[in-house]
């Protein structure tokens, strides 16, 4: 099912709508991509309250157990209860599965 979704047009100035995330607080990352409504401006959001940004983080496959290992210490609401029970073997074994 398609549905049509009404974006606002960027501003002139990229720099005048920073992405404000500090991407410093992850492990290394091969690089990021945001998206979704927190990115992209949609009708019917409120300007003062962006949306949660969406994020893609790209991670070399030999690191992913040791990159997860750290960002569960760093970040453990980043992931769910079970994924924080299982740990990032666990993690890791999901992700190479990916989503069916």
């Amino acid at each position: 099912l398609m549905r049509k979704v009404h974006m606002s047009p960027l501003p002139a100035n990229p720099a005048s709508w920073p992405l404000d995330i500090d991407l410093d607080v992850f492990p290394p990352l091969v690089c990021s991509v945001g998206y979704g409504s927190g990115v992209i401006r949609q009708e019917g959001y409120d300007e003062k309250k962006r949306p949660m940004v969406d994020l893609v983080l790209v991670v070399p496959d030999d690191s992913l157990r040791g990159w997860h290992s750290d960002n569960l210490k760093s970040h453990p609401l980043h992931y769910s209860g079970l994924a924080n029970r299982l740990g990032p073997n666990a993690v890791c074994a999901l992700q190479r599965w990916g989503p069916g």
